[in-house]
């Protein structure tokens, strides 16, 4: 293998890992936005599920006895 070569190898090599480490730093970045977001969903679908429940609450009060 020429000098040449080799010294092409290894700087493709450098470029590799460092995209690699690059693109890790990304993964590691979006793993916690997704973290974050069905945390907020959970949430969400909580409050959601409670203004449900005190809707139909509502309703079932606002209903005239069946005497009127």
């Amino acid at each position: 293998m020429t000098e040449d070569r080799f010294i092409r190898l290894e700087t493709q090599l450098a470029y590799q890992e460092e995209l690699l480490h690059q693109l890790n730093e990304v993964v590691v970045e979006l793993m916690e936005r997704i973290r974050m977001i069905e945390a907020r969903a959970e949430q969400l679908g909580k409050k959601v599920t409670d203004l449900l429940e005190l809707a139909a609450e509502d309703r079932g009060n606002s209903e005239k006895p069946p005497h009127y």
